[in-house]
Formats: C-alpha cells, structure tokens, sequence
C-alpha cells in the first residue's frame, strides 16, 4: 500500500494448490529494482530510496515465520508480458506481486472457544 499511488489498489488473492495455500498481494506501484529485490528480506533494509516511515523490518519478519512454517515467500515485478497464472488483472501492467505460499493445516478451538489467528493493521 505504501508504494501504490493515490486512488490505486493492492490485490489480495487466496488460492490452493494442493496441499499449499497460497497468498498473493499485488500493488500498481513503480515495481521493485532488482538490486533491491535482492536485499528486500534484510533485516533493516528499507530499498535504494527509502521513504515514509519504517525501519526495515516488516519483510524480513515476515520471511522468518514464513519459512519457520517451512513456507514460501517470493517477489516479482508485474510486467504486462510476463505475469503470474494466478496474477490479478492489472491495467497498468506495472506493480509488485508477493507470493507466500504454506502447507495449510486443521485449526482446532482453543480453550476459550476460539481459533487462533493473525491480524494485520496498517
């Protein structure tokens, strides 16, 4: 959201692929250099021209518990010629597409009669 420009959108996609659930979030922004893309997962890292707030840790947190589920976390720009087989329909042709892929599982209730869950704010 934070690189999508004003009055654009960010996708959010579930989808299965057996055993795998897979998340993708796409944005229409400027897209990721690839020297960037390299080092995104960094701890403190924060891109070639960093803006805004923030320290460079959300993705790379978000990385460790991915692959702490023995999951998949991949970035790719979006380009009008080469899109993902999932990949939302983009007008622009340009953006970033996160893929987190991980082995779904049974949650049970817990004591309390509910189910665990993970929120996320902006």
């Amino acid at each position: 959201m934070k690189f999508s420009p004003d009055g654009g959108t960010v996708d959010l996609g579930v989808t299965g692929e057996g055993e795998m659930a897979v998340v993708q979030i796409e944005d229409g922004g400027p897209g990721i250099t690839q020297a960037d893309i390299v080092r995104i997962f960094e701890p403190f890292f924060r891109g070639g021209q960093p803006s805004g707030e923030g320290c460079g840790l959300g993705l790379s947190i978000a990385k460790r518990a991915i692959d702490q589920a023995s999951g998949v976390i991949e970035i790719e720009n979006i380009q009008a010629r080469n899109r993902r087989r999932n990949s939302f329909p983009r007008k622009t042709g340009q953006g970033a597409n996160f893929a987190i892929a991980a082995r779904c599982c049974q949650v049970s209730m817990s004591a309390h009669g509910f189910a665990p869950c993970l929120g996320l704010k902006r």
